[in-house]
């Protein structure tokens, strides 16, 4: 019991920005994996001097929880491992006083890992754990959608900057030099519309009267540059909404996965664009296993045991895992601030391989990330709702929890020019998943873009609960779905 307190008391200390900057918050994984076996044990109910010990045992892990709860990168952890644990002391009811301490700590371990009394109400998700783990899949997943969205920008940047920028000091656009399909549309540079000013009067140049473009100073700075840039791409998106967020999220992965690394820099041989994984050896990337389903997903499962979350677009990105991708992330922004990145060629890999899980058809991805071509035009901005891997009997309460939180993030976006998609990827379905989910569709009028999709790795998913070999995985089910849909819902993709 005193061991088990004075590592809750830890806990806090573990993770303050001494101890991590001095890399002790590494040890913080350890103590949560003891924490959560903890929260495990049983104990036989007519063993009262061992109840009331186990339940003291219970009550400092779940205090210990709390604490490591507001770290991001555990918070992952502690969801895929006791968040079932969490939810049953919260709603564990009794006249013992102990019982009462224990569903007051674990409903502070809820809050702090960002779950309000208003998202866990019984309307909602109740006491399903599995529930709670899809919202907060779809908020991870958020966040990592922004960080790419960043370095797309950059990558737009790094293409860009220096033709326009010669364009620009020229003084004329070529219209000639225009593909014939976005001649007389609104593509390319006869878009590009500049103000000079003259004392109080400002003048409007058509590039298509070969009229004369203002001389701009050269950017030198990431400010300057991202201003220039929505100097060509007029709609052209931002994250500022979710920055202090990911800049704690990476700063924290940092001190938890990359301790011996100075984050403001970038060690030799590691690939910035994400070519190689930071776990690759020799600058080969390595690929992730496929998880068994008796194991956690996250790496360094001490024991065997069924993970809440699964496969899902929060824990596995293509075939990286989260953690690998945010810290190549991190050394990217890293090497961004230092002037360490060299000319783009092409998008990241790891970038592609989120792209590829949100837009399974390249064909919408390059319509709404047109990369290959100049489109002033375009936002370049998305918010892709990719639902866990499994198999689906209904879509009632995940369609709230989707409700929800289209509500929020939609709220937080000052722009319409968002393309919001939902997806599906190597799940099966049956019941009334396919009336539901129109329903559901109907609550959500922001949502333009469906997928279904299955990887090379389906079949393999029959073992995980997905489908059972020699069943229906639901694909006639779906048949129907294009006559059914709302009008808003302009693209619907099978592949």
């Amino acid at each position: 019991v005193e061991s088990c307190r004075s590592l809750a008391s830890l806990c806090p200390l573990l993770i303050s920005r001494t101890a991590a900057e001095n890399g002790y918050a590494k040890w913080a994984i350890d103590v949560l994996v003891a924490m959560s076996g903890i929260l495990r044990r049983k104990v036989e109910a007519n063993d009262a001097d061992a109840t009331e010990m186990v339940h003291q045992l219970q009550l400092d892990a779940l205090r210990g929880l709390c604490a490591l709860a507001e770290y991001e990168p555990l918070k992952i952890r502690i969801i895929d491992d006791s968040l079932s644990q969490v939810l049953q002391f919260k709603n564990v009811r009794g006249e013992s006083a102990d019982l009462a301490r224990l569903s007051k700590a674990a409903n502070q371990v809820c809050l702090a890992m960002g779950f309000s009394e208003d998202e866990i109400d019984a309307q909602l998700v109740g006491n399903d754990p599995k529930l709670l783990a899809d919202w907060f899949c779809l908020e991870r997943s958020m966040l990592l959608q922004a960080m790419a969205r960043e370095e797309i920008r950059e990558y737009l940047c790094s293409v860009w900057l220096t033709p326009m920028m010669e364009v620009f000091d020229s003084g004329t656009v070529d219209t000639h030099a225009l593909s014939p399909d976005q001649t007389g549309q609104k593509h390319g540079m006869s878009t590009i519309v500049e103000e000079s000013s003259s004392g109080d009067s400002a003048k409007q140049v058509s590039s298509t009267s070969g009229g004369k473009m203002p001389q701009c100073k050269d950017p030198s700075t990431a400010e300057e540059k991202e201003a220039f840039l929505r100097r060509v791409f007029k709609n052209l998106g931002d994250d500022k909404d979710s920055a202090d967020l990911r800049q704690k999220l990476v700063q924290q992965y940092h001190y938890l996965y990359d301790v011996n690394q100075s984050v403001s820099g970038i060690s030799s041989g590691e690939s910035v664009h994400g070519h190689s994984d930071p776990s690759s050896k020799n600058g080969k990337p390595s690929t992730s296993t496929k998880p068994k389903k008796s194991k956690s997903l996250l790496e360094d499962a001490s024991e065997e045991h069924n993970g809440l979350l699964g496969i899902s677009p929060c824990t596995v990105i293509g075939n990286i895992l989260e953690k690998d991708w945010i810290m190549e992330h991190c050394r990217y922004q890293a090497a961004h601030r230092k002037g360490n990145i060299s000319q783009w060629s092409t998008l990241p890999r790891r970038i592609q391989a989120l792209l590829d899980v949100h837009f399974p058809s390249r064909l919408i991805q390059s319509e709404v990330l047109p990369l290959a071509d100049l489109r002033p035009e375009s936002s370049f901005d998305f918010r892709a709702l990719s639902m866990p891997q499994r198999r689906y009997f209904s879509f009632r309460r995940e369609g709230q929890v989707l409700s929800r939180v289209c509500e929020k993030h939609a709220a937080a976006i000052d722009s319409e020019d968002v393309h919001w998609t939902l997806g599906f990827s190597n799940s099966s379905f049956a019941g009334e998943f396919a009336e539901i989910l129109v329903q559901a569709l109907y609550r959500c009028p922001i949502i333009q873009a469906m997928s279904f999709s299955k990887t090379s790795e389906f079949g393999s998913n029959r073992a995980y609960g997905v489908v059972e070999d020699g069943e229906d995985d639901g694909a006639t089910l779906l048949a129907n779905l294009a006559g059914s849909l709302p009008p808003w819902v302009s693209c619907l993709t099978f592949d």
